[in-house]
């Protein structure tokens, strides 16, 4: 059974007071940078989530012992996190590979593509590349769902919850089951932008 969308607390409390003489800068840093690696722990959490709970078109994989790929484009949030939340998992009799680009490239060859620290225009590109391909696109960026993504993740009252684009996700192929969706907020795209032929 699937837990709640807010997969856990993205912020803790339990940092301890800057001891007197240290700057308050000093605790604050900590504290922030204790917050991020909190919520982006969640954020991993997540992603093992929506593929547990999805199922991929016939044919999308080469045979029966082929790996589920996760490629992080752009800045990678989650340093050793993913390792550590995908180690010795498996979807569906499948081992999980983690791959990482800073830039997009001309075949993306994955399953999950989590986008961060892209500009706009990126953004747009990739969900043209992606719109039909068999893949969960999946970002952490405002407007991001509304804008043609498929999964954006959020924060709300300091938790990690995330939102769907259902009727760009169908132009891929993949279905999220109905246990997964009842836990996200929907929403409708703008458009989706056709990918340019060079």
């Amino acid at each position: 059974m699937l837990a709640s969308p807010v997969m856990g607390q993205a912020s803790t409390d339990q940092s301890p007071a800057p001891r007197q003489g240290q700057g308050q800068s000093e605790g604050s840093s900590t504290e922030r940078t204790q917050k991020e690696a909190d919520e982006y722990k969640v954020k991993a959490n997540l992603l093992h989530s929506f593929l547990k709970y999805a199922k991929f078109p016939e044919g999308t994989f080469a045979h029966a012992k082929s790996p589920i790929v996760v490629l992080v484009i752009g800045d990678d949030p989650f340093g050793p996190l993913l390792k550590t939340t995908f180690a010795k998992k498996k979807v569906g009799g499948r081992t999980i590979q983690i791959r990482r680009l800073k830039r997009i490239p001309n075949r993306i060859c994955a399953h999950l593509v989590f986008a961060h620290g892209l500009e706009a225009k990126e953004r747009k590109r990739l969900i043209a590349k992606l719109c039909t391909r068999p893949c969960l696109l999946v970002a952490d960026v405002p407007g991001f769902a509304a804008a043609g993504g498929f999964i954006n993740l959020y924060m709300h009252q300091g938790k990690v919850r995330f939102e769907i684009n259902e009727c760009c996700l169908k132009t891929t192929g993949v279905m999220l089951k109905a246990e997964l969706l009842k836990l996200a907020r929907m929403v409708t795209a703008e458009s989706v932008p056709e990918e340019k032929k060079s």
